[in-house]
């Protein structure tokens, strides 16, 4: 007797209901929702960002950083602890205490570097900095919908 796939995953996973549903030639359609836990403290991250409190950590790294030598190992552990430089407010006070860098809330990308902004920068929100930026010191209007050149020519 040959088992429908739904009935496969009943056996296999006990349940069907909170795991991934399935079309008819078995792929995948809806990915697997995370773990409780995983979304409260995700959540708890965003929180923290948005209301600009650094977690206890913060502080400490944020007075050590002034000593150069310590700067390499401090950047790592920061991302390490609060998860890369998306959701890091410590990042983001450092940044503006020690190079004069404004980061909006979700800004991330691996062209957040110390020194890839000249001083008195300041970065939107939801921006996705991109390896080997170059800034270029002109105001753009921030009332269009997009940066593109399109845009800019109407």
């Amino acid at each position: 007797m040959q088992q429908t796939l739904a009935e496969m995953k009943q056996t296999e996973w006990g349940s069907t209901a909170d795991k991934t549903s399935y079309g008819r030639d078995g792929e995948a359609l809806l990915p697997e929702l995370a773990p409780a836990s995983q979304l409260a403290r995700l959540l708890a991250r965003a929180r923290r960002l948005e209301s600009g409190r650094l977690p206890w950590w913060g502080g400490i790294c944020l007075g050590l950083y002034r000593c150069r030598f310590l700067r390499p190992i401090l950047r790592a552990l920061v991302e390490r602890l609060e998860g890369g430089n998306r959701l890091s407010p410590t990042w983001r006070a450092i940044a503006q205490q020690y190079y004069g860098v404004r980061i909006g809330a979700y800004t991330y990308g691996p062209g957040l570097r110390p020194g890839d902004f000249p001083p008195g920068t300041t970065v939107g929100r939801y921006c996705s900095i991109a390896h080997g930026l170059i800034v270029v010191r002109v105001n753009h209007p921030t009332t269009f919908a997009s940066l593109h050149p399109f845009f800019m020519r109407l």
